[in-house]
């Protein structure tokens, strides 16, 4: 099945990964940030990283993506949970630029940059104050409830 904007998807997913009671962690990087998308003028879409978070290695459960070329970003991470491999693997892959498969890379930047920034002062921090930031994690979420 062909759909515009293309979905693709490896790994667990959240539910997945709450029904096998795998604690996990769910970081989201917008594609309005993603440097090649934008150029595309493709800025709809995101892409989704699912981590282990009782491990120091964090491994890499899943990952969504929705936008331009999403079967092309997701190929890379496919072959890094076959081999069981951690977000900081992930961080040594080199990506052409401007790609969309820096989406991805960035992810996970963003995922271990909030461990230990204040949320409160991220807007000043990263300059986006006022502006969506198209980041969520999970553990933000369950902390609010």
């Amino acid at each position: 099945m062909f759909l515009d904007p293309e979905v693709a998807a490896i790994g667990l997913n959240e539910q997945q990964a709450q029904d096998s009671r795998t604690p996990c962690q769910v970081s989201v990087y917008g594609y309005s940030l993603v440097n090649r998308a934008i150029a595309m003028r493709a800025t709809g879409g995101f892409v989704k990283l699912l981590l282990v978070t009782d491990d120091k290695d964090m491994r890499i459960l899943g990952m969504r993506v929705l936008g331009v070329h999403a079967s092309t970003t997701i190929e890379a991470v496919s072959l890094m949970i076959k081999h069981d491999c951690s977000v900081r693997d992930l961080a040594e892959l080199l990506d052409p630029h401007p790609a969309v498969t820096e989406g991805y890379r960035n992810v996970h930047v963003c995922y271990l940059a909030l461990r230990f920034i204040n949320l409160k002062y991220f807007d000043l921090i990263c300059g986006y104050r006022g502006l969506h930031i198209p980041i969520r994690l999970s553990e933000i979420q369950e902390s609010q409830t």
